[in-house]
């Protein structure tokens, strides 16, 4: 896997992915249902980490009509860890062979697919609690616990990136000082 990913994610990946996320992005918040569902029971659940009760509280604020809505969104909402997991898997693909880590570079490239994966676990959960609603099911009980994930998965994938772009800095600046001597 870490070889396939090395492959893959080289610097013009990189600019390709910050160009799909940021068109992505701005098609998933700008013509998707978000400000719509947002405006009517304020920021989502997914949004924070949120309880099942919180959850339930937000679906019944929203009526009939916002959870169609807010359903429609969760549809939509499928595109972000696509784009996010493009994002990161190229970055910090391309800063492991940069910065020519060896130890623990099987688990560095696992951690940015953390995210994206607990991102659409999280969007079924909340697809199953609508549908489910005004009931709550237990799936509803899983919540809390994928949208945790998810911000750990961002903030893992966050603190990786900044470890190896310093690595990567020093690794050259390694490799600058020795061919000049």
């Amino acid at each position: 896997m870490v070889t396939a990913i090395l492959r893959w994610a080289t610097g013009r990946r990189v600019i390709q992915s910050i160009l799909v996320l940021a068109a992505g992005g701005f098609a998933l918040f700008r013509f998707g249902p978000y400000s719509q569902v947002s405006a009517v029971a304020g920021p989502l659940p997914e949004e924070t980490v949120s309880s099942r009760t919180d959850l339930h509280g937000f679906l019944q604020e929203l009526g009939e009509g916002g959870r169609e809505l807010y359903a429609t969104f969760q549809y939509w909402d499928f595109l972000n860890p696509l784009l996010l997991g493009f994002f990161s898997v190229a970055l910090v693909g391309w800063l492991l062979g940069r910065s020519q880590l060896t130890y623990g570079r099987s688990v560095a490239a696992a951690v940015p697919f953390v995210a994206p994966i607990a991102d659409a676990m999280e969007n079924a959960v909340l697809l199953l609690a609508i549908s489910a609603f005004p009931a709550d099911p237990w799936v509803g009980g899983l919540f809390p616990l994928v949208t945790s994930i998810k911000f750990l998965g961002l903030a893992a994938t966050l603190l990786l990136t900044i470890a190896l772009a310093v690595l990567a800095i020093r690794r050259r600046g390694d490799s600058s000082a020795t061919a000049a001597t």
